[in-house]
């Protein structure tokens, strides 16, 4: 994030205080984004809290954001370039963003809003924007090969079965929480007041207009979800690119950046409330420090013991960290299990495969109609992807046989509050107070 000057024409600050200035900038700036990051997005994209190929791609975008606030616009393209490598969607809606804020950007008065201050010699700026380019194609083109031996049959059942079925909170805006909602627009009319309080500079200008490119791009894809009953399959084959992840973390870093730039800003404190500047100082950092306070409660600090990762949430936490280091320890490298529906961390943690779970949905085509297969044989009464049971065990011994035997299930980890395991015809090889782990191999 780049700390925005308040006044231009104000008096240069000594290296000293403008060191101070710029570090609590920073600060307050992270803070902000960090509980902005939990409280504001729309459609559930996070940012903070794991590890995989969009996070790496989230640093490139944020990276990208500040060469353009620098006005680097051709190192954005590289930084935009490098994230649509690591992944598609992420990198490429950035590099979507970047080119609109330029465009915006040509009918500026301000001769500095369009210049590229990219540094090194004016040679280098294309090499940036042809690494940029590359990159980003190095990116999309294995994402277009995903579909391309399929039917068109094939191809729309998988569309649904991503959007309306896996990832509707994600993608399909008629089944967004309301609450969402309405905060992710409440952040956005804050930061637009926020922007209002403070001297405008080419820097935030660059900003302003990157994040109003994001929030065109969630307009677009509303616009394009009420067209849904008029053309559901081509609706929904559009709205899997999600529209609203861009804008699901751009909304809250200019929040912060704006937040900062105020707070920093002794007559936008005085304009917020006729008290003294560091009355509304003390305000804010006495609320992030609370806040944090708050989302702290389930960091792994020191001293602290017993605690479950997100990824374990729809899981009993300690029963199942236990019964997967018995797996790991006491079943044969190449086992497979039928785990619980809520499992997520069962791969990662024993190193065995299991026959399905409803978190590692693959991406292409054939994958998708394969892992809905497998979802309904093992967890749904009824054949459809509503009311479906925890465990495979649920559903009877002889489906649990049935589904072993297709699949090569070896061993299965039931709840052990599911109802009728005491009469399944299988034996016990550990249990702990959340667990059991059966063996199938008899039965197949």
């Amino acid at each position: 994030m780049v700390p925005l000057a308040a006044n231009p024409h104000a008096s240069r600050p000594a290296p000293r205080d403008d060191a101070w200035r710029t570090a609590a900038f920073v600060l307050v700036a992270g803070g902000l984004f960090a509980l902005a990051l939990r409280a504001t997005p729309m459609a559930g994209e996070w940012l903070l809290g794991g590890c995989e190929a969009k996070v790496c791609a989230w640093a490139c975008v944020l990276a990208g954001i500040g060469e353009v606030a620098r006005g680097r616009w051709a190192s954005g393209v590289c930084a935009m370039g490098a994230g649509t490598w690591l992944h598609v969607l992420v990198g490429g809606w950035g590099m979507v963003a970047l080119v609109g804020a330029r465009l915006m950007g040509r009918g500026s008065d301000d001769p500095r809003d369009e210049s590229d201050h990219s540094p090194g010699p004016r040679w280098s700026a294309a090499l940036f924007v042809a690494m940029g380019i590359g990159l980003a194609t190095a990116g999309v083109v294995p994402a277009l090969g995903l579909a391309s031996a399929a039917s068109a049959a094939d191809r729309a059942a998988a569309i649904r079965i991503y959007v309306v079925e896996r990832l509707p909170h994600h993608l399909l805006p008629r089944t967004f929480a309301e609450p969402m909602v309405a905060r992710h627009l409440l952040a956005i009319a804050v930061w637009w007041l926020l922007t209002r309080l403070v001297q405008p500079t080419p820097a935030r200008r660059r900003l302003v207009r990157f994040t109003l490119a994001v929030l065109a791009i969630s307009l677009a894809g509303w616009l394009i979800s009420l067209a849904e009953p008029l053309a559901p399959a081509r609706v929904l084959s559009l709205l899997r690119y999600y529209w609203f992840r861009l804008g699901d973390v751009v909304v809250p870093l200019a929040l912060a950046v704006s937040g900062a730039a105020v707070t920093c800003d002794a007559a936008a404190c005085r304009s917020i409330a006729p008290l003294p500047p560091w009355v509304v100082r003390t305000a804010v950092v006495l609320g992030l420090v609370g806040g944090i306070a708050v989302e702290s409660t389930h960091w792994p600090l020191p001293g602290r013991t017993g605690l479950v990762p997100r990824a374990d949430s729809k899981v009993a936490g300690p029963p199942w960290i236990d019964i997967c280091a018995w797996v790991r320890d006491h079943t044969p490298a190449d086992a497979c299990f039928l785990t619980p529906r809520g499992a997520a961390s069962f791969t990662w943690r024993t190193d065995r495969r299991e026959v399905v779970s409803w978190k590692n949905s693959p991406q292409d085509v054939a994958g998708l109609l394969e892992w809905r297969r497998r979802i309904i044989d093992c967890f749904s009464a009824d054949g459809s992807l509503t009311d479906m049971e925890r465990s495979t065990a649920a559903l009877g011994a002889e489906r649990l046989r049935a589904v072993a035997e297709r699949y090569g299930a070896d061993f299965a980890i039931v709840p052990v509050d599911v109802s009728g395991l005491a009469d399944l015809p299988f034996p016990v090889l550990h249990a702990n107070g959340g667990y059991v782990v059966i063996d199938l191999r008899d039965s197949r």
